[in-house]
């Protein structure tokens, strides 16, 4: 592993002289080739499918690429941007397959698929991320909220937002109820399922660590699920998910998944929850005497393209 090999050569660094720490040979792991491992990510089509976008890592820097898949065999990885720090987030393409969008630094980015300087969308002070085009490719979806530079974990708001890819007109949709995750529009682009949390922050200055050091937490309340029109309007939540944050999940234009999982991560349950009355029913209960334990594993369930069925990971007959 990574960790033992840097304990390794520390061990040799310590107990030699420099010039006496032997060269690795040629073709085994060094620290510096384990840097240069490049790490992909956000695989994106085109709306055509001739070109594959996706992100590559290197040593933290993020960085679009591109891949032409009309050609036979599909051409080698071409770089799109040229960033030499930070991360690239919420990768998606227009609709017309002439530009591609992503977020970085809490703001919303644009770029050619040919390459090229990146140019901004729009630059707020406050933070945007979890950015969704609608279907229709108008609009897009997003969550603002807490300053720049703030990591989400420490995030204690964020609402939603919609705002017109055309005039750059915004409708906030949600507010003040914590921090909201997970947007996803419904397949009608009528409406917007998310998640929305409570969050809530503690210091406190313990006897055992003395009064100048503090130490501070944020507490997070459990999951609700939850949906509202595009065009704003009244918040309508579902049964929240207390052992999990779980996002719901559009089965079609009028009907949610929601999962649901315990205080206690001994009961699991999915349930269909009807858009115009609100209204939930039990499609799937599942319980477990000791805890349920696929959370790292698979937790989320995934609905099929005609939504009609509903596939999870299950415990129930062992591991």
């Amino acid at each position: 592993s990574v960790l033992c090999l840097v304990l390794i050569i520390g061990a040799w660094g310590c107990g030699r002289p420099r010039s006496s720490v032997p060269s690795p040979p040629s073709g085994l792991l060094s620290i510096d080739r384990l840097l240069q491992f490049k790490h992909p990510s956000q695989p994106r089509w085109s709306p055509d499918a001739r070109r594959l976008a996706f992100v590559w890592d290197l040593s933290g820097v993020q960085n679009i690429w591109m891949i032409d898949t009309a050609s036979t065999p599909p051409s080698a990885p071409r770089q799109v941007t040229t960033f030499d720090r930070g991360p690239v987030d919420n990768l998606f393409w227009n609709r017309d397959g002439r530009s591609l969008n992503f977020v970085r630094d809490g703001d919303l980015w644009q770029v050619s698929p040919e390459g090229g300087p990146a140019t901004a969308v729009w630059t707020t002070p406050l933070l945007e991320n979890q950015v969704v085009s609608s279907p229709d490719g108008t609009r897009v979806a997003f969550v603002r909220g807490g300053g720049p530079g703030l990591p989400d974990w420490q995030r204690t708001e964020g609402d939603l937002w919609v705002r017109s890819i055309a005039d750059g007109r915004e409708i906030q949709l949600t507010r003040n109820l914590g921090v909201v995750t997970s947007p996803a529009w419904s397949p009608d682009g009528r409406r917007l399922a998310f998640a929305f949390t409570k969050v809530t922050p503690h210091s406190e200055a313990p006897a055992y660590s003395g009064g100048k050091i503090l130490y501070t937490r944020v507490d997070h309340a459990a999951s609700t699920p939850a949906f509202v029109s595009a065009t704003g309007g009244a918040v309508t939540t579902l049964p929240s998910s207390p052992g999990w944050d779980a996002p719901p999940l559009w089965l079609d234009r009028v009907r949610l998944l929601v999962h649901r999982v315990a205080d206690d991560n001994k009961t699991r349950e999915l349930l269909v929850a009807d858009v115009p009355s609100g209204h939930t029913r039990l499609l799937y209960r599942e319980v477990d005497p000791v805890f349920w334990s696929l959370g790292f594993v698979a937790p989320d369930p995934t609905v099929s393209p005609d939504g009609q069925f509903v596939a999870f990971v299950s415990d129930r007959d062992g591991w």
